[in-house]
């Protein structure tokens, strides 16, 4: 029995004051574990709101049966509706909501704000010749390793630490899409793991809100206009794109497009996008990104020759860099470490922050180095005692 099927069955049993069963009464009627019990109990009372209570002296469920008896129809509340109309949709697919209306006994406005309900509540829904849920949405029993299941909550809270309140909701809802196809008895407790994996918030403006705009362009092969405003700019500029790609450097979201201005290919930072208008015109380039393009750093925003960068580190300085890579170019060997960079004038307050290094080469970016000290030296030199 499927889980629609099973709350529906369960609805019934309540509201028709049947004998109050418990969580392992109830798990053995329908050959479940108590877990899922008490998940559907709470989907139930949450979701749908039916008024679920748990009696201490029949010791089992049971509806609060006085509110009901209490309130006209049009009051009672929505979850008896809910439940039918799911009930009706699985069985017949295909009705209009006048239909439905005429069949329930309610009106086609209710029928209408009860299927949005639905949606909300994360149930795929559409209308095509009448109403119908996907042909996916209660998929047959699959099994996912620990492992796997792991590795979807993990990406589930990354989407949290991005953008709560669009990602991480999509993310929490597609992965309970994929707990409710799963077998019961290797059904993963979501709570346990929403309790053992937790992932910080991310310091800075990552860009997420703009993903969307983005993957519309991007399905659509569309060119772009974005109001930009880089480091050195004082103002948002309108930059003409054709958007090959999106990734994510270090938590924050980058767009890799062919920049019409500059007639080339660029990595633009989304938090720096100010307004964003996806046009009619078809992208001219071919919109795809090599992994190797899935990278951004400062020392790379000047020129396009990459030049070489030879320092001297230190054993502890080395295993620090060994855990912490300043560049994507990174090769450390034995007390040498190298960098191919765009600018390695860029790198000059990076190397003064360490302690434990020399640079060998090149010769411009020891004599950036030179400087920097001299004017350190000259800021914080001791005054001579008269």
């Amino acid at each position: 029995m499927n889980k629609v099927s099973r709350l529906f069955a369960i609805h019934r049993a309540l509201q028709s004051g049947s004998q109050p069963l418990n969580a392992k009464q109830w798990g053995r009627v329908f050959q479940v574990n108590v877990r899922t019990v008490l998940r559907d109990m709470a989907f139930l009372k949450q979701e749908l709101g039916a008024p679920i209570v748990f009696d201490p002296i029949l010791k089992g469920y049971r509806y609060d049966g006085a509110k009901l008896q209490s309130m006209s129809e049009q009051k009672q509340p929505k979850w008896p509706r809910l439940l039918t109309l799911i009930h009706r949709i699985c069985a017949e697919p295909g009705k209009t909501a006048k239909e439905l209306a005429e069949e329930t006994g309610r009106t086609e406005r209710t029928i209408f704000r009860d299927i949005q309900d639905l949606e909300k509540a994360g149930f795929p829904i559409y209308n095509e010749n009448g109403y119908r849920f996907a042909a996916d949405a209660f998929l047959p029993a699959f099994n996912l390793t620990p492992s796997e299941m792991f590795s979807l909550y993990v990406s589930v809270r990354l989407l949290e630490s991005q953008d709560e309140a669009q990602f991480g909701a999509e993310g929490r809802r597609a992965l309970e899409k994929l707990l409710r196809g799963m077998a019961e008895q290797k059904r993963t407790d979501i709570g346990t793991l929403r309790d053992s994996v937790q992932v910080s918030e991310v310091p800075e403006e990552t860009g997420a809100s703009l993903l969307g705009d983005m993957q519309m362009a991007l399905a659509q092969g569309r060119q772009i206009v974005i109001h930009y405003r880089g480091m050195k700019d004082d103002q948002a500029k309108p930059r003409y794109l054709d958007p090959m790609g999106l990734f994510c450097f270090r938590q924050v979201w980058y767009l890799h497009a062919f920049d019409h201005r500059r007639e080339g290919l660029r990595n633009f930072r989304l938090s720096r996008i100010e307004k964003i208008a996806v046009t009619q015109e078809p992208v001219g380039h071919e919109a795809r990104m090599e992994i190797g393009d899935a990278s951004y750093h400062k020392w790379d925003t000047e020129g396009q020759a990459k030049r070489k960068v030879r320092i001297r580190v230190t054993e502890s300085l080395g295993r620090w860099l060994q855990e912490n890579p300043a560049h994507p170019s990174q090769v450390l060997s034995g007390n040498e470490v190298t960098y191919e960079v765009a600018n390695p004038i860029a790198m000059a307050r990076w190397v003064t922050s360490l302690y434990g290094l020399e640079v060998l080469e090149p010769a411009d970016l020891r004599a950036e180095l030179f400087r920097i000290s001299q004017e350190l030296t000259e800021l914080y030199a001791l005054e001579e005692e008269e």
